[in-house]
């Protein structure tokens, strides 16, 4: 069986993929996508995958499509994991080092309470900060 390959050389079997319609194209590389009017049905996943952002979505793309074309957006497996890891990862493990320093700092529950919301907080204005900067791209293909 021979695997087809995108433009980055990543074996398709490695992405997991999904069907759009182009919306439209600006002047910035950026496509407006739009998932709402397909069956959406994902590639390369077990479970069920519901494209749920709203009705468009706008990517970055070099890609020379017209309105109306049908693209195929697809994301690495590892980027997928790293992303879904650092999303819930990061502020978990925030919350309980701000709890464990709020406690060994007041020694009481208060302490705590106190810690493990400003570690909460830490964390998601780190994420936040890292996502700005990070960017766990899709890779978009002509279908």
């Amino acid at each position: 069986m021979m695997r087809r390959k995108n433009s980055i050389n990543l074996p398709m079997h490695d992405c997991i993929s999904v069907q759009a319609r182009v919306a439209s194209v600006s002047e910035k590389e950026t496509l407006r996508l739009d998932f709402s009017s397909l069956n959406i049905k994902c590639s390369g996943c077990q479970g069920i995958c519901f494209w749920r952002f709203g009705s468009y979505i706008d990517i970055k793309s070099a890609l020379q499509v017209g309105i109306g074309d049908f693209v195929t957006v697809s994301i690495d497996r590892k980027n997928l994991m790293f992303g879904t890891l650092l999303l819930h990862g990061l502020p978990f493990f925030s919350l309980l080092l701000g709890a464990a320093l709020g406690s060994a700092t007041l020694s009481n529950d208060a302490g705590t309470l106190l810690g493990a919301f400003a570690g909460l907080m830490f964390g998601l204005l780190v994420l936040r900060n890292l996502t700005k900067t990070m960017q766990l791209a899709p890779i978009v293909t002509k279908s």
